[in-house]
This record gives structure tokens, sequence and C-alpha cells, in this order.
């Protein structure tokens, strides 16, 4: 859980964040995306291991990352939420700032 790990989705190569391990495979999902998907092992071609940032190395076993990637997962559904209302209030509020700027 939280490993981010590397598959393919037609012609392009996808890192998504396991969020959940069960019995077949995994769920895993974007860190900014809202739709999880489900991958078995032979689909998971790699797992990242470390990434770099500004010129400096970073490795998944950085305390800081572990931190990161549990609350990344832990604050999803606020996450969602905060989404989902800004969209709703965006078919809202345009249509109005439209009709008072002419």
């Amino acid at each position: 859980k939280y490993d981010v790990v590397l598959y393919k989705r037609g012609n392009k190569y996808i890192l998504h964040r396991i969020i959940k391990v069960v019995p077949a495979g995994y769920v895993i999902r974007g860190d900014n995306t809202y739709r999880s998907e489900f991958k078995s092992d032979d689909e998971i071609i790699g797992v990242m291991t470390g990434f770099k940032r500004k010129g400096k190395e970073h490795k998944v076993t950085d305390s800081g990352y572990k931190l990161y990637s549990i609350l990344n997962c832990v604050s999803y559904p606020m996450r969602f939420v905060y989404v989902k209302l800004r969209h709703a209030a965006g078919k809202v509020i345009k249509p109005i700032l439209r009709r008072n700027k002419g």
C-alpha cells in the first residue's frame, strides 16, 4: 500500500499509487485524479524507488515521502468533495458573471 507503480495503458506508461491491496491485485489512483482503477500483478511493470525534484534525489523510504503518501491517500475524500463542490459552484457562478458583464 502507498507504493507508486508503473503500468501501460494503451501506448502510454502511467504511474499511479496503490491505495488498497486486494487478493486479486491492487486498487490504484493517481495523486491528482479522482478515479480508481484495478490492476493485477501481471499488469504492473515496475515500482518507483525514488525520484528527482528540483535537482535533489529522494527515496521512497524517506520519512517525509512516506508521510506525504499516507496524507495524500487519507485526504482523498476531502479533496474529492472539494473538487465536486468547486465544479458545481463554477456552473452557478459563471453564468451570473457572464450576465452581469454585458
